[in-house]
């Protein structure tokens, strides 16, 4: 079988749900509040929809995922840490 990289779908949303909350699971259990250790099925969705949400399958089976948030939400931010890391 082959194994793939591919934007994910809306089909994929149930499985990347259990994928996240598997992963973030002992951040949930420490109570950090990260948002990701918390998803439910309407965040994935809304991350596959707005974001360039990619997925790496296995045999078929979705073994990673990585998003990519789409526009910058604050670009004076992006510009500074641009600007502040170039001075390393």
């Amino acid at each position: 079988m082959k194994n793939e990289f591919r934007l994910a779908t809306n089909e994929d949303a149930d499985s990347l749900l259990n994928l996240t909350l598997q992963a973030y699971k002992p951040i949930r259990e420490l109570g950090i509040p990260f948002l990701a250790a918390t998803a439910d099925l309407a965040l994935v969705k809304k991350n596959i929809s707005q974001n360039l949400c990619y997925v790496y399958e296995e045999e078929k089976r979705i073994a990673a995922t990585v998003s990519i948030r789409m526009p910058w939400e604050n670009i004076q931010v992006c510009l500074l840490f641009r600007i502040f890391g170039g001075l390393q």
